[in-house]
This record gives structure tokens, sequence and C-alpha cells, in this order.
């Protein structure tokens, strides 16, 4: 078999099971806990992709390694106090450019 194979049956298999758990299990019949726990699956799985990138960065080195983690930290209390996704990308990426001009 080859890898292809192998990469194109697990993820088939893997939509199979998403898909079926979302279509055959309606939302209501989860008690209240854990439907406010599911809400945080996004932001933990976009965190730790962030996370994974800014120790990348920062081992690395250069000059990106002092700008990432200054643009995750204004990019991170604009997010903080404005809840507005674009605008937290929008700003993220203009502190990287402006820090990484700087240093």
């Amino acid at each position: 078999m080859t890898a292809f194979a192998v990469l194109a049956a697990g993820g088939l298999i893997s939509w199979v099971i998403r898909v079926a758990f979302i279509t055959l299990v309606p939302s209501s019949r989860f008690p209240s806990v854990v439907r406010r726990a599911i809400e945080g699956i996004g932001p933990a799985a976009m965190a730790a992709l962030i996370a994974t990138e800014l120790a990348h960065q920062v081992q690395a080195g250069g000059t990106q390694a002092a700008a990432a983690p200054g643009a995750a930290l204004i990019a991170g209390m604009v997010a903080w106090r404005t809840n507005r996704p674009s605008l937290t990308v929008v700003v993220g990426i203009a502190a990287f450019w402006l820090i990484g001009s700087i240093v």
C-alpha cells in the first residue's frame, strides 16, 4: 500500500467519524457543561498552533525571534479587549512588521 493510499484512507476515516458524530448526535442531548466545554475547543486549538509557531520562531533566532512574541502579546491584548478576530489579526501582523523593522 502506498503512502498516499494510507493517508487518504486515514483522512476518509477521520472525516466519516466527524460527520457521523455531528449528524447523529444532536447538541441538545449534551449536558450544558459539555456544550460550554465544546465552545472552547476552537480557541484552544488556535492557541496551540500559535504557541507552537512562536516556539519555533524563538528557536530559529534572528530578528523574528524578538518580533514574534512581542506581536503575539500585542495581538493577545487586542483580542482580549475587543473580541474582534479580524482586528486582532490586522494589529498582530502590523505589530510583527513594526517590531521586525525596529529590531
